[in-house]
């Protein structure tokens, strides 16, 4: 009895064993259908009106697309397109004499400068926009061959703006900066102490290092921008020379304007506080030449509206001494802006040819106060003109008389020698169709 259950209890467990094999084969078999169905819905297209499928089922080619949606999506202080990108891009050099010189880099914000170009007018302005705080740094030739590394091709600058101070030169930089396309430099730090402060550099390393400057400065590393430009400060002037030999092909302009409006935008309210007497206690030979002093004690000693008077009739004469030498520049008139920047120096002297979109840009930019900053003059600009003239004391018109109108009016000489006896001035209301 005891073998016969045994026996039994032998049956009982094969059966189990075959029944478990049955059950797994049949399990398999089911999971490789499920899996072949699920394959076949993912590739056949959904029928009409279908709900599309949960994000974590989604085909591997829309996951894609997603993530390129994603990354083409405008930053997120972009206001609406076109978006203009930041780059980092040099805001100070040092040690331009000796050695390899050491940048300081900042990512610029252009974005807010072009849909605004009065509320930041000067790079100080943009800088602090930019929330540049120290930035980053390094060498001038590490970082240039680091450029050429990464196969950038910076932008070969399409104009430089020079002026005699006070006369309209920032509205000129505003008013080009309003192009999104247009990478504008207004009176930013870097080049200027290369001018003005390698005073023991050779030629050829002046030259060397404003070259790989500003073809940091125009590296805009999406290739985005299209123009180059830089509106420099008054003060290099007398140095213009030496961007001119680096840059033979970049045409440039000079601004000037009427004796009398120029020293009183120097004067505001009869106090002499304009950049024209920065350098009375240490005038240079130009300004005591002018002046005919015989020593810098003796010019540091004139009454401030000769000495205003002299500095800029020198920085003019310094404009007209690189026009004779140079077929690329033109001397233009306050009294023929702005419209004679849309209606001639834009397109004709620079070569910008613009969409009509940026036109409308350029022309609404000319109707704002150039350095508002978005504050109470934020409105539409107003010539004051008449009110300089009427305001001017007798010791201004004198000072003008003596020492700026001559060079005034060899400035005018050499606007109509360069544009075949044209003064411009008639397209000073020019607006664009």
């Amino acid at each position: 009895m005891g073998s016969k259950v045994r026996q039994r209890g032998g049956v009982t467990l094969n059966g189990l064993l075959r029944l478990f094999v049955v059950a797994a084969a049949g399990g398999t078999l089911f999971l490789l259908a499920t899996s072949l169905g699920a394959r076949h819905t993912a590739s056949d297209p959904a029928p009409a009106g279908a709900a599309p499928p949960p994000r974590g089922d989604a085909p591997v080619a829309l996951r894609g697309a997603e993530k390129k949606a994603k990354k083409d999506k405008p930053p997120k202080d972009c206001a609406e397109p076109p978006c203009v990108p930041s780059f980092w891009a040099p805001t100070d050099i040092s040690g331009v004499e000796h050695g390899d010189p050491r940048v300081t880099l900042c990512k610029l914000k252009f974005d807010g400068y072009w849909r605004q170009p009065s509320k930041t007018p000067m790079f100080r302005d943009l800088q602090t926009a930019s929330k540049c705080g120290k930035g980053k740094s390094g060498r001038l030739g590490e970082l240039y061959d680091d450029l050429k590394k990464k196969g950038v091709t910076p932008l070969t600058p399409a104009g430089f703006v020079f002026h005699e101070s006070r006369v309209g030169s920032t509205l000129v930089a505003n008013m080009l900066a309003a192009v999104p396309t247009n990478i504008v430099y207004s009176e930013s730090a870097p080049p200027p102490a290369v001018l003005n402060h390698c005073r023991s550099c050779s030629t050829q390393r002046k030259t060397d290092i404003l070259q790989k400057l500003i073809a940091l400065m125009g590296a805009s590393p999406t290739n985005y921008h299209t123009h180059l430009f830089f509106k420099f400060q008054s003060a290099t002037v007398p140095n213009i020379r030496s961007l001119l030999d680096a840059f033979p092909e970049t045409p440039w302009l000079f601004v000037y304007r009427d004796p009398v409006q120029t020293m009183m935008s120097h004067f505001k309210n009869g106090v002499g506080n304009g950049p024209c007497l920065r350098q009375r206690r240490s005038p240079p030979p130009a300004t005591i030449k002018i002046l005919k002093a015989e020593s810098a004690s003796k010019a540091s000693r004139v009454p401030p509206e000769d000495y205003c008077a002299a500095h800029l009739a020198m920085l003019t004469s310094s404009a007209l001494d690189a026009d004779g030498s140079s077929d690329r520049g033109l001397l233009v008139d306050y009294a023929s802006m702005p419209g004679a920047l849309e209606a001639y120096v834009f397109p004709k002297h620079f070569g910008l040819s613009l969409a009509p979109e940026d036109a409308l840009r350029t022309h609404a930019a000319s109707s704002v106060y150039s350095k508002a900053r978005g504050g109470r003059k934020a409105g539409a600009w107003e010539s004051d003109n008449e009110k300089k003239e009427r305001a001017a004391t007798p010791a201004i018109k004198r000072a003008a008389a003596t020492y700026l109108q001559p060079t005034f009016e060899r400035a005018r000489q050499a606007t109509l020698s360069r544009t075949g006896g044209d003064d411009l001035v008639h397209f000073r209301d020019f607006s664009p169709s």
